[in-house]
């Protein structure tokens, strides 16, 4: 409670690496037995990216994930149509 969870990555749709402007995750689907965080936003298709999570504190301290950048590519067979990814904080 009292801390927001966010996206950033390597591309503009992800705050380019900056946590200021990372794309922040709701909480209004999190229960104690599915800590669930979502978003959505568009990235067009084909597009490869890495990302990470972070935390960020009610003071505004950013905790990263550990681990390696994460990476992604949007399928090329999208239009308008979306593609849900499931992960877990490292």
């Amino acid at each position: 409670y009292g801390t927001n969870v966010k996206i950033v990555g390597s591309i503009a749709a992800l705050g380019s690496w900056s946590t200021d402007n990372g794309v922040l995750l709701s909480a209004s689907q999190y229960t104690a037995s599915n800590p669930l965080w979502s978003t959505t936003t568009f990235i067009a298709p084909g597009t490869s990216f890495e990302y990470k999570f972070i935390q960020v504190s009610s003071t505004g301290i950013v905790t990263w994930e550990g681990g390696s950048n994460r990476a992604y590519t949007v399928g090329t067979a999208v239009s308008l149509c979306s593609q849900l990814v499931s992960t877990s904080w490292q």
